[in-house]
This record gives C-alpha cells, structure tokens and sequence, in this order.
C-alpha cells in the first residue's frame, strides 16, 4: 500500500478535531445544572497553620464569584465573560479558545478547614482563599505538670 504525500491538511484537520475532544473531554465538566461548566484552574498548598488555594476566573468580578465550605470540600463557582461574544462584522472565527460561561470547582482538601476564620480576596482575575485548618487537626500542645 503506498503511502500519499502531501496530505498535510488532512492530517492538521484530524489534529484539530483530536484537541476539541480533548478539550471537551477534559476541561469542561458538567455542572450542577447538568449543562456544561467550565472547568477552572487552581493551585493548593498546605501553608503549615492553613491552606492556600488560588482560582484564576479572568472575566469574573468578585460579585460573580461565590465560595461555601462544607466540611473537607470547597466549592467556587460564577460566571466568566467574554469582552467580546461574536467576531466583528462580515468576519468569522479562526481561533476561539478564550473560555466563557459558568464555572463551578470543588476541591476536597486533606483535613478539614475552620471556615468562620477563612478569608477570600479577589485581585486580578485570581481569588485567593486562605483556610485555617481546624484546630481539631493541628497538633495542640499539652503542658506536663509535676507533683
């Protein structure tokens, strides 16, 4: 069987057609609505005392953004928007890879965090949450007394 050269097309469309599935398959997730939700990028670190966990939500605004704890888990999710929805006039698409829509993320964390002392900041498209661990999971000191 020979093989054709010059088929480079063909195989820069099934490369193409390859990464949307991906893409589909892996940075989406379905939402609480069962629709599609964006799947957000996050970084998690133990800090010693707390836990540090940063979302990257550009497009969002610290209103669109809304975080609850429940025991271990952390959910964040909003709304990120789009500048600009549809290419201008008389133009069409080439690339379109800016994501835009609902989010929505729980992350479980190693032990359970103090959620009354958490605190949240928003700067940059980034929120940042900072989730003291729970006393009941910190080593607590116990003074020895002598008789």
């Amino acid at each position: 069987m020979a093989v054709q050269r010059g088929r480079y097309s063909d195989v820069v469309s099934m490369w193409n057609a390859m990464n949307r599935l991906m893409d589909e398959a892996f940075l989406r997730t379905r939402g609480p609505s069962g629709g599609d939700a964006l799947e957000i990028p996050i970084d998690l670190y133990d800090a010693g005392e707390e836990y540090v966990l940063r979302a990257m939500v550009p497009g969002a605004t610290a209103d669109e953004v809304q975080v609850t704890m429940l025991g271990e888990n952390v959910q964040i999710r909003g709304v990120i928007h789009m500048h600009q929805a549809e290419p201008e006039r008389d133009a069409s698409w080439l690339v379109h890879e800016i994501p835009h829509g609902t989010f929505s993320r729980v992350v479980t964390l190693p032990q359970r965090a103090d959620a009354e002392r958490a605190s949240a900041s928003f700067e940059n498209g980034i929120v940042t949450l900072r989730l003291p661990k729970a006393t009941e999971h910190r080593p607590q000191p116990i003074k020895i007394t002598t008789r």
